[in-house]
């Protein structure tokens, strides 16, 4: 896992293997409670991933992903929703 001086990563958020939270013109990213980051991802740049959302593995996120949302793609779009079924995996 690679993560830059400046990202802000909050509490209770699982991070797998391979991941890149890089920073991009001075700015990087925060995480926020609960979120899921799979493995082989990346978030760069001024970015917020919300509360409880899930990067799917091998995202590149240039976006903010909203609480509870799925983030999937090259580069990374909101794909679905979090549900308690896909929430524990």
């Amino acid at each position: 896992v690679i993560i830059t001086e400046e990202t802000i990563i909050e509490e209770g958020v699982h991070i797998y293997g391979n991941v890149t939270f890089g920073s991009k013109n001075g700015c990087a990213p925060i995480v926020k409670k609960n979120a899921k980051i799979a493995g082989n991802s990346m978030i760069i740049g001024k970015v917020t991933v919300g509360e409880g959302a899930i990067i799917a593995p091998g995202a590149i996120v240039l976006i903010d992903v909203p609480p509870q949302k799925i983030a999937a793609g090259v580069p990374a779009k909101i794909v679905g929703d979090v549900t308690d079924d896909n929430y524990d995996f």
